[in-house]
């Protein structure tokens, strides 16, 4: 399932990483941190194009795919939801859910983004990103008690007016000021992110990560030939 789905499995695992958090945690800060049971210096990423969520067959496979693999974040892309479904029908055991659905940004079907964190994380919405109006969701992870990462899911639509992209961005920008982790589907076909050379239309994509030193981990294809869905750090090494 999601963007690319074949015949012979629907499941498809856009980018899957590894991301390693420079941070050093004291004993004392282990302990004052303690409903965080996981280590903080590693976080495993999931990034899906769904294609709707809606289906609960698609939401098992997910579920078997997050317990077998151990994932500590899920970021969703196009999961087309409405506010008719509920939060608890989206469960999934052992997570916290966040979202934002298409029609929080504008009155039409389908898109919308979610992120799904493991409950031994402390996480929370981040209010002043999340009121932009455009597809990004955003929430902070406390590391420590003088530490946390910023974590955003973004779906650039085709069919986004410019006022929505330039909101993007700007929550993008914003959220580069930290160290941060962005993940999504930015429908950005013609930038070959070894040399960053792309065609016009992707040229403000291109300087916004080069003006925010932000990091673009998938080199593999993820469509076609194209390279559209991303993972974006602040840091190289994350």
């Amino acid at each position: 399932w999601g963007r690319e789905a074949s015949s012979s499995s629907r499941r498809k695992v856009i980018s899957e990483q590894g991301i390693k958090i420079k941070s050093v945690i004291s004993s004392k800060e282990k302990q004052n941190f303690s409903n965080n049971k996981v280590k903080l210096n590693k976080l495993c990423c999931l990034l899906l194009n769904a294609r709707s969520i809606r289906d609960i067959k698609k939401r098992n496979e997910l579920e078997l795919t997050v317990n077998e693999k151990k994932i500590d974040l899920i970021a969703i892309t196009e999961t087309w939801l409405e506010d008719t479904m509920i939060d608890s029908e989206l469960n999934i055991a052992g997570y916290t859910i966040f979202r934002k659905d298409r029609k929080q940004v504008r009155d039409s079907k389908g898109d919308g983004v979610l992120l799904y964190v493991r409950d031994c994380f402390n996480a929370y919405y981040v209010t002043e990103l999340n009121d932009l109006q455009n597809e990004s969701l955003w929430i902070r992870i406390q590391m420590s008690q003088t530490r946390s990462m910023l974590v955003g899911v973004c779906y650039k639509s085709p069919t986004a007016k410019d006022e929505e992209v330039k909101s993007m961005y700007e929550a993008i920008e914003k959220a580069s000021s930290c160290q941060s982790i962005i993940l999504g589907d930015f429908n950005c076909p013609s930038i070959d992110w070894s040399t960053h050379h792309c065609d016009s239309s992707d040229q403000l994509f291109v300087d916004l990560t080069q003006n925010c030193f932000l990091h673009q981990h998938v080199n593999k294809p993820t469509r076609g030939n194209n390279i559209l869905d991303l993972v974006l750090t602040t840091e190289p090494a994350m």
